[in-house]
């Protein structure tokens, strides 16, 4: 199932229904001990609250592929040595420096992470590597994001 239609819409009625579902039985999925009237009553009053939210239910057969999950993002896989300089894109006064070949940064002299600070700045659940970019890069405008996706091609 998907859940589309307004960004913070969908992650509001994801962290809700992950309330309403209560703990999840594996570590890595998302699978819930729950029965199909459950999970279409809830999702029949989020649709009375926010009409314009689509849903989109798949039977096996019809299921978008399953896309191989990439590898993490890290310094290393970016090819960004520890103490350079990384700049935040929205807002370019703010910048940290990278720690280590994984995936910390020194920030106000705390070791953390971009989506961390990215986070905290904007107030929502965000990916840091989209947000920051390395201006000591031959491409100093791309978001540490398109830059993997540009090594990735190579």
């Amino acid at each position: 199932m998907c859940v589309r239609g307004g960004g913070e819409t969908s992650a509001t009625v994801e962290k809700s229904l992950h309330f309403y579902l209560g703990e999840k039985y594996t570590k890595n999925k998302e699978f819930f001990k729950t029965s199909k009237e459950v999970v279409v009553n809830f999702f029949r009053t989020a649709l009375e609250i926010n009409p314009t939210m689509e849903l989109v239910f798949y039977n096996k057969q019809e299921a978008p592929e399953k896309t191989q999950a990439s590898s993490r993002t890290t310094f290393a896989l970016l090819n960004i040595p520890a103490g350079s300089e990384l700049v935040y894109k929205p807002n370019t006064e703010i910048k940290c420096t990278v720690f280590d070949s994984d995936n910390k940064v020194m920030y106000n002299g705390n070791k953390t992470t971009l989506s961390a600070i990215a986070c905290k700045i904007e107030n929502r659940s965000v990916n840091g590597f989209e947000r920051f970019v390395y201006p000591a890069s031959e491409f100093p405008g791309e978001t540490l994001w398109e830059r993997r996706k540009r090594l990735e091609k190579s």
